[in-house]
Formats: C-alpha cells, structure tokens, sequence
C-alpha cells in the first residue's frame, strides 16, 4: 500500500514537471531568444516510481554555430550592399552622370567652332561647362554625405558590439555561478536556462554584428572569436571592447581597434590591435567596407575631372581667344596641401598637378615619410595597402629648388609635383611623415576659370604658310597646336598676353638638296634636319639634332606641321604667330577633338581611355563591387534561411506538438492521481478490517 502511494506521488511530481515544461514552452512561443524545454524522467531503480527529471534545452550546437556564420555574412552583405548603393544609383542616373555633361560640353563646342566669331554660341559652351563642374561638386558631396553616414553606422555598431561583449563575458560568469565550475550543468533549473538562453541570444545578435565562431569551453562557457582574425571577443575571463580611431591623414577614414578587459587578475590588463576592415565581417565590416569603396569613388571621379580640366586647359592655353589674347585655363585644378604627423608642418608638403600630365594622374593617394631618417614614397591602394615607388620615381626627379628646399616631380609617374618648404637633409632630420589626397576632393573644387565666352581660344597661336615661288607643289599644314610656355617653341608675353616665339623655336622649313626637311630659328639657325624618308609628316616629330638625338622631346616645341605634295631643293614653308586671326577655329576643333583622345587612366592599369570611357571605369568599378555584392546578398539570404529553419525545427516551439504533450501530460497526472485514490481506499480497507 505505501508502495502503491509513493508510486502515485512521484508520478503526480514528475507529471506536474512535465506539464510545467511543455506549458512554459508555450507561453514562450513567441519570445525572442527562447530555446524549446524538454524534461527526461529517469527510472528509479532503488525504489519504486520515477527517479531524478532532468529539464534541458532542445538545440543543435552545430547548426547553431553554422547559423553565427550564416548570420554574419548575411549581415555583411547587406551592409556592405546597402553602403554602395546610394552612390551606385547617383553614378548610372542620368540626371547626375558626369558622361552625359561632358558628351553635351562638347556637342555644344563642335557647334560653336563653326562660327568661331558667335558670342552666343560661346554662351552654349560656358553654360554647358557649368554644368559640368556642378554635377561634379554635387555628387561628391552627396558622397561624403553618404561616408558621413556610414562612419555614423561604424560608431552605432561599434556601440551595440561593445554592450553584446560586456553581456557576454558576465552572463558566462553567472552561468559558472549558477553551476559550479567542475559541475558541468548543473541541475539545469530555470535560472540556469534562462541564462543560457539570454547568452545565446547575445551571441546570436553579435554575429550579425562581427563575423564569429563559438568554441564551449568544459566548465559549460562559451568563449566568442573573430573568424577573420581569431581574436578572443569574450570568454569567462575577458571581454574585447571596440573604438574608433579617424584616420591621422584622412578625417573621412575611420578605423576599428580593439582592446582587452583582461578580468582574470587582480588589475585590468588592457592591450589594443588595429583590426583590419576585411577581417572584422558582420555589419560593421561591411560598413566599412562599403565605406572605402565609395571613398575611392571619389578618388576616381577626381582623376577623370582633373584630366578633363588638364586636357581642355593645356589647349586653350595654346590658343587664341576673341579677344585676341593668348587663352587661359578654362577650370581651375586646386594644389593639395599634404597631411602630417606633425602638427607643426600642417603646410609643409604641396601637391600642384603638372600641366599637359593629366593622363598620368592616378586615383591614388601618396605618403612620404623621413621617418627613418631618409626620404620614401609611398603608393597607397584602395585596401589601404602601400607599395614603395621611391625607385621608380627616380633620384633625377628628386631635386631642389632655388631656394634648396626639396622637390619631388612624379610628373611623368602620376601627373603631380610634391614640393616641400624644407630641404630634404632638414627633413630626414626632423622624420615626419606626408599624406597626400591628389584628387578625392577635386571633382568637389573644380570651377569655371573663364570669366566670359570670349575666353574661349579657337584661334592656334601658330599658322603656316607655304613660300610663293617654290617650285615643288607641296603645301604646309599645321597638324597641331597643343603647348605653350617658355619650355615651348611659343609663350605668352607677359605685358601684352600676346603669344610669341621663343629663342630657336622653329619657324622655317627648307627643303635640302638631297630632299630632306631643314628646320631653322628665326635668326636662320639651322635646328634640325628630318629625313626624305618621312614624306613631309610630322617633321618635327622625325627630326633629329646634328648631335643625332630626337629634335621633338616632351612635346616640343608644342606644334606639329606636316609637308603633303612633292618638294624641291630649296621650297621654304614658314611657320607664323597667328596675329589678327580671331576668325580661325583650328584650336577650337581641336579643343572639340579630345572628346575622341585617349586622356585619362584607368584603375589598376597604364592604359588610357576617352573622358566617357573613363567615366565609364568609374561607374563600372562601383557598380561591380554593388553587383557582386547583391548577388552574395541573395546567396547569404537564402542560405541563413535555411539554417535558421534547420535550427529552429530542433529549438523552436511547435505548438501542435507541445497542445499534444500537453494532453499526454494531463491524462498522465489524472491517472498518477488515481493511483493515489486508489492507495488510499485500500489504506481505508485495511483500517476498517481491525
């Protein structure tokens, strides 16, 4: 009898368990974080009845963690894609394309030149110009708008990581306390899986936050790495606590370190590493990430703006304008002041782009350090990785100026001169460290330099003109007019803005007895001799000194003829400024020309392309990074989806199977009960038969 009442009380207590475990499970359906109960009822093989229940939490700890990884990479993906895609959109609108202002630029000056003499179709050019230099500037600032935001997102993360670490590190504390370190889990009572359930969720929000994986330590803790990079982000002993530090070179460039709250001893021992953004994974990596990408979007449209205006200036600048005068530039391109190390040197370091090396400039940025006692240049990448050009600049284009402070020409290199306000001895000295940005804020502070339309030069500088009298019936023609300056064969007179020859520029042919091409200066000083062979084309560019070497170096003398028909010894063709030639458009068609020329660079490449094709390359690069990314976005969606479902169809709460459990459990504690009723009318039985 008391065997048949001890029978029917364990199984009232363990059915009461049982009902108390599915009945949570449901009432918890739908709470954030919950993992399904499941209590196990052990036989008691002593007495008779149940023995010990056990309530533990239903999850597979593979799929979980598979789940942290999908988790973050759909998270990274999404940020990364996301951070792209308001300037992605800018790039390809039409409204804002940059290809479509410069096609337009030059649609209205091949029109123009037609009627070289026109004010009003001048006014076409100027007003498309504008144009032009506003969609620049605006586009720009709508990108440093969006990495604005995007370094706001770097801190609002970095925020919730630093609170999801903290809360890890104390709830595997808790956990330790609630079971007793050497006591694996404990007696699994609901505290101690509520905290297990709490620690999971914040894993569970870090890994959308930070790439990671899981490792449960014996002592039932779970110690958090960085998958990129195995760094420790929290354990039972420590916590990582991320910052955010700007760049000492660059305000618009955000980098993440890390540092340790190292708990085990008496005293915090704290040490800090600079993460590297590819590493970090999550949605903070994929900000950053993103954040880099459009910044060198910057970078790139600022070269394509700086060739544009370099093309179009050098051009003008060989020309004649309405008025009669040499041309200027058309749009202005700002020298950079170069970021240092040093406080004190904050307008130590200048970086003026070279005229006529516009298609050298590169979408790199440059550092040049004395930081070990001597002089080294830097190429820095998109990843923010440096290559050391110091060699190939060369030590010829590393001099002095009048004054001996150092000069570095990266002209023929990246289109730029780097000068300084010291010699380079003094600042191998004083070891600091330049940054130079050639061109990610260019597209943003270009303007129109011309004030009116007359400024526009379609008149050449040069004409030519074939001698009367020659007996061979060949002409001369101008084939180009591309420089001016004191270096050239022609410059502007200071006083008058006229242009005029220089000291031996050449300003005659004459054609040798034997037929070749003799060129002279003014004071009929003979230059330059071309060959027969050459057939009058190019002259300039075939000749060759009395010494042997080329005639034509680095563009000179900046005007190219050609000699087209037969010659005769003796036929002289003459070359002439181009005085009261306001009505000529030869300069005009050729400004119209670069349209077609290959002007600009290309990332990663030496190869030149047109200004569309160039615009082309830079909203081809982003938005091949955007693609791929939305492609591995689709990917990572549909992979953590099928995870999440895997996992939950172990630890989420199925409410037909629980209702089923509940009744099963129900019927079982009416029945224990009635074991209890029975044992005690037989207690009755027994009592009433004395």
């Amino acid at each position: 009898m008391l065997d048949l009442l001890q029978i029917g009380k364990f199984g009232v207590l363990n059915s009461q368990k049982l009902l108390s475990s599915t009945s949570n499970n449901i009432n918890n359906v739908n709470t954030e974080g919950f993992t399904r109960r499941r209590t196990t009822t052990y036989t008691n093989s002593i007495e008779w009845g149940v023995g010990r229940t056990d309530t533990v939490r239903i999850y597979n700890q593979y799929v979980q963690r598979e789940l942290y990884g999908d988790n973050g990479s759909l998270a990274y993906y999404t940020a990364y894609a996301n951070g792209m895609s308001s300037t992605d959109s800018m790039l390809s609108d039409d409204d804002m394309s940059l290809s479509t202002a410069m096609s337009n630029y030059y649609d209205a000056l091949s029109s123009s030149v037609q009627s070289p003499t026109s004010v009003s179709s001048r006014e076409e050019v100027i007003a498309d110009l504008k144009i032009l230099t506003n969609r620049a500037q605006t586009l720009n600032g709508e990108i440093q708008k969006d990495i604005i935001n995007l370094n706001a997102q770097v801190s609002d993360s970095v925020t919730k990581i630093n609170n999801l670490t903290y809360g890890i590190n104390k709830l595997n504390m808790q956990i330790l306390a609630a079971t007793g370190e050497n006591n694996g889990e404990g007696d699994k009572n609901e505290v101690y899986l509520e905290l297990c359930d709490s620690r999971d969720q914040l894993i569970k929000e870090l890994s959308s936050e930070v790439g990671i994986s899981t490792v449960t330590q014996s002592n039932g803790s779970i110690s958090v790495y960085m998958t990129g990079n195995g760094q420790v982000l929290a354990n039972d002993a420590t916590y990582a606590t991320f910052t955010t530090k700007t760049d000492q070179y660059d305000a618009t460039k955000n980098y993440v370190y890390m540092t340790f709250n190292n708990l085990a001893g008496s005293a915090q021992d704290k040490t800090s590493v600079k993460l590297n953004e590819n590493d970090i994974g999550g949605t903070l990596g994929g900000t950053l990430v993103s954040c880099s990408e459009i910044r060198q979007t910057m970078r790139d449209t600022g070269r394509l703006m700086v060739a544009f205006a370099d093309a179009n200036n050098v051009q003008n600048e060989a020309g004649f304008t309405l008025e009669g005068i040499a041309g200027g530039q058309i749009l202005n391109i700002d020298s950079v002041y170069a970021t240092s190390n040093d406080p004190n040197q904050a307008t130590a370091g200048l970086c003026e782009f070279v005229a006529g090396k516009g298609s050298n400039v590169t979408a790199n940025d440059y550092r040049v350090t004395f930081e070990n006692g001597k002089l080294q240049i830097y190429e820095e990448a998109l990843d923010g990785s440096e290559t050391d050009i110091t060699d190939k600049i060369g030590a010829a284009n590393i001099t002095a100026d009048a004054a001996g402070n150092l000069v570095i020409d990266m002209g023929d290199y990246a289109g730029i001169k780097l000068s300084f306000t010291k010699s380079q001895a003094d600042l191998n000295a004083a070891k600091t460290s330049f940054y130079f940005q050639p061109t990610i804020n260019q597209a943003y502070t270009m303007s129109l330099q011309i004030s009116k339309p007359e400024d526009l030069a379609y008149a050449t500088a040069v004409r030519v003109r074939t001698q009367t009298g020659n007996l061979g019936n060949a002409t001369i023609s101008l084939e180009s007019m591309s420089r001016t300056g004191t270096d050239m064969g022609v410059s502007v007179n200071a006083t008058t803005h006229m242009p005029q020859f220089n000291t031996d520029a050449p300003v005659q042919i004459k054609i040798t007895n034997d037929g070749n091409y003799g060129i002279y200066s003014q004071n009929g000083t003979l230059l330059a001799t071309a060959p027969a062979s050459c057939k009058g084309q190019n002259v300039f560019g075939n000749a060759v000194k009395a010494d042997g070497t080329a005639y034509a170096a680095d563009g000179y003398p900046g005007y190219e003829v050609n000699v087209t028909g037969t010659v005769k010894p003796g036929d002289t063709f003459n070359i002439e400024i181009n005085s009261d030639g306001t009505g000529d458009n030869t300069n005009g068609i050729t400004l119209a020309a670069l349209k077609n020329q290959n002007l600009v660079g290309t990332s990663g490449s030496t190869k030149k392309v047109t200004f569309t094709e160039g615009y082309a390359s830079v909203t081809s690069r982003l938005g091949a990074a955007a693609y791929e990314a939305n492609n591995n976005l689709t990917a990572a969606t549909s992979k953590q989806a099928e995870t999440e479902e895997l996992y939950q169809s172990d630890s989420g709460v199925n409410l037909d199977e629980e209702a089923a459990a509940l009744i099963q459990y129900q019927q079982t504690y009416q029945a224990c009960a009635k074991i209890i009723n029975a044992s005690q009318t037989v207690f009755d039985s027994l009592i009433a038969a004395f």
